[in-house]
């Protein structure tokens, strides 16, 4: 309804529903806190299943020698992943950094990531991939990984590239989407 999220409340029996705004003692909105509760536990849910999803990723390619660990989801045929590639090159001292490659912009993403699977050097054909592509036909067990690394980084809501995922000092998991600066990859080693 009007895009944002409803709440509704059923008897105790279960046998009714009630949708509307739930007026607690003093006029307070419990609806309203109700909500916010509720969307903090799901956001909090959906992230947890995220950096499950990336620590589990059956294609990572690890990268740097710090100690704080960055998962980094990486299409070869995205631009802003060929961008973030080169932005990181300055801090792998200071984070390790675990590419997730992924074939979400077409079929000729799979292919890359398939050839990326196939590859002795895994690092040096994703570095080869990104932004120039390489030519030739994966094996179908290259497929099946690209295809399985893929699809567990779409089920968890990862449906773009690059996107980062890490966990703060304070052990709670964070998503960003896009390219981060050097200046904010440098403050999480930090943390």
């Amino acid at each position: 309804m009007g895009g944002e999220p409803n709440l509704f409340y059923t008897t105790e029996d279960g046998e009714h529903a009630l949708l509307g705004t739930l007026i607690g003692p003093g006029g307070e909105n419990l609806t309203e806190k109700h909500t916010a509760e509720f969307l903090a536990e799901s956001q909090s849910a959906d992230l947890q299943n995220a950096l499950e999803a990336a620590r589990t990723a059956p294609l990572q390619i690890q990268e740097g020698e710090g100690g704080h660990q960055l998962y980094i989801t990486v299409d070869p045929n995205c631009p802003f992943c060929t961008a973030y590639h080169e932005v990181t090159r300055e801090i792998l001292d200071l984070i390790t950094i675990n590419w997730i490659p992924v074939g979400i912009l077409g079929e000729d993403s799979l292919r890359q990531v398939a050839l990326i699977a196939d590859a002795d050097d895994t690092l040096t054909a994703l570095e080869k991939s990104l932004g120039q592509g390489v030519d030739g036909e994966p094996s179908d067990a290259g497929r099946e990984l690209a295809e399985r690394n893929t699809n567990q980084m779409l089920n968890a809501n990862l449906n773009a590239a690059p996107i980062s995922i890490w966990v703060n000092a304070d052990g709670t998991p964070v998503k960003r989407s896009g390219v981060l600066d050097a200046e904010t990859l440098k403050s999480l080693a930090d943390n």
